[in-house]
């Protein structure tokens, strides 16, 4: 959900996060995306969906363990360092207010009684599901995606005692099994782990995109995440023959007064955008984009309307085309009281589109001579745009480019230096390439700008690289 998943914009704790939250993070907009070479566009994959209870365990079974090291623990945990990593970009200081009191109230717990805890018995039930979500949940999710299909394979980390319900970070799952909206029903979790596994999915894809994008980044953000959180609302909903849930948005999404309500604040918003300061627009996608619900129920409501006109074949080919294609095949369904405002593609186009356009249609030469006016236009000062560079630089490695990909995230990196996104790019090229060399070197950099980047850990691990150099 949008709420709990991004890399600048999703759940918050109180309205003093939500000053930092808008303030974006600079590479890739107040809602930073990211889709990987690890696509697989040859045909649908057979994704495992893997999950791991060490978290939950560690807290709930060990928790002595977990106090004598506070530092360590988040340090060590893939459950809170995603947690962390999510919090260091909103801006918000860990361990949160009130967290080691509630470890202390776990190892006041009489060991002999812990394994009885229910958290961790919902934990071991969640962990006893994994079969059957792979067997039912990811063939409903990948009907969305057809017929190419999408990399689905991934972690669910399952914790206790962060502030969030669940969030979806670099590909990876974390479910907090002891916030209170769950109301310890399983079911619902696992409903929730649809929507959450559509996200890691849209992430991995949305390189693959075909349409021109925006180069505005505050219009491509709220129409990319009304595609997305839309989408994700959508295969939930449906989902419910298979876990059932009384989501409050699916209650929203049947409500016809709280659809057109949606839409409306969605219009007004998007209207907004040319006259109000970014950082205000940002804030006001926040406020009524997530607090209000209207990317998710505006979007689900788009969706299941293209749906149900069309079928799941029409819905796919909307969403791999991109978010303006989505908007547009909605707004010919919808009535003109219901339709969403639409931003056609420039007549003439930028470099940046002509880089991303070029590289869609495989024409290289003209991606290379888009690549050099870029360089141009930031001499000149010029807005950078990083999510045209992101989602081109992954698109090449989805292609096996890698000496193409190289060229793009090099000139990523240029533009956004203090961004991790571009030398994880880099990184993954250079493997593409097989200069292992020049791929560790990138997962330094990384890693001196994302401490504990599971990405560069993980990389380097593989190549027998476990330590810093001195």
């Amino acid at each position: 959900m949008f709420s709990v998943q991004c890399e600048t914009i999703r759940q918050a704790a109180a309205a003093a996060l939500c000053a930092a939250l808008v303030a974006g993070c600079g590479a890739r907009g107040v809602y930073a995306r990211r889709a990987t070479a690890e696509t697989a566009a040859g045909g649908p994959s057979r994704p495992a969906v893997r999950i791991d209870v060490s978290s939950a365990e560690e807290l709930l079974l060990r928790p002595e363990r977990v106090l004598d090291d506070v530092r360590g623990f988040w340090e060590r945990d893939r459950a809170y360092w995603l947690v962390a990593k999510h919090a260091a970009e909103v801006g918000v200081a860990m361990p949160p207010a009130g967290w080691q009191d509630a470890v202390r109230g776990f190892a006041s717990v009489p060991v002999a009684k812990r394994r009885e805890d229910r958290r961790y018995l919902l934990a071991r039930q969640l962990a006893g599901a994994q079969d059957l979500f792979n067997e039912r949940a990811v063939p409903h999710i990948l009907s969305f995606f057809a017929p190419n299909g999408v990399d689905l394979a991934t972690t669910v980390y399952l914790t206790v005692a962060t502030w969030q319900n669940a969030l979806q970070k670099d590909y990876r799952i974390v479910v907090n099994v002891s916030h209170p909206e769950w109301r310890r029903d399983l079911n619902t979790i696992l409903n929730t782990l649809v929507h959450e596994l559509f996200h890691v999915g849209f992430y991995r894809g949305e390189c693959l995109m075909t349409e021109v994008q925006l180069d505005d980044s505050e219009r491509y953000d709220v129409l990319i995440n009304l595609l997305n959180e839309g989408m994700a609302t959508w295969v939930g909903y449906t989902a419910r023959e298979i876990f059932p849930s009384a989501f409050a948005d699916y209650g929203m999404l049947d409500d016809s007064e709280a659809v057109r309500g949606a839409i409306r604040s969605l219009n007004t918003l998007l209207a907004s955008e040319e006259a109000t300061p970014a950082d205000t627009f940002r804030q006001r996608v926040w406020e009524v984009g997530v607090q209000q619900r209207a990317l998710y129920i505006a979007g689900g409501h788009m969706a299941r309307t293209i749906e149900r006109a069309g079928g799941r074949d029409a819905l796919a080919r909307a969403f791999r085309s991109g978010p303006r294609s989505f908007v547009a095949a909605y707004n010919r369904l919808a009535g003109e009281d219901a339709r969403v405002v639409e931003y056609p593609a420039s007549a003439v186009l930028s470099a940046y589109q002509e880089m991303r356009r070029s590289a869609v249609a495989g024409d290289y030469r003209a991606m290379r001579r888009a690549v050099t006016a870029i360089r141009t236009l930031r001499e000149g000062r010029g807005r950078p745009v990083g999510h045209a560079l992101h989602t081109t630089g992954y698109l090449l490695l989805s292609r096996h480019e890698p000496v193409l990909a190289v060229e793009v995230f090099s000139l990523y990196q240029e533009q956004f230096p203090r961004h991790p996104n571009p030398l994880e790019g880099l990184a993954r090229a250079h493997l593409l390439r097989g200069d292992r060399t020049r791929a560790e070197a990138a997962c330094r950099d990384l890693l001196a700008l994302s401490p504990s980047n599971i990405f560069a850990l993980e990389t380097l691990a593989g190549m027998g690289r476990t330590k810093p150099r001195r």
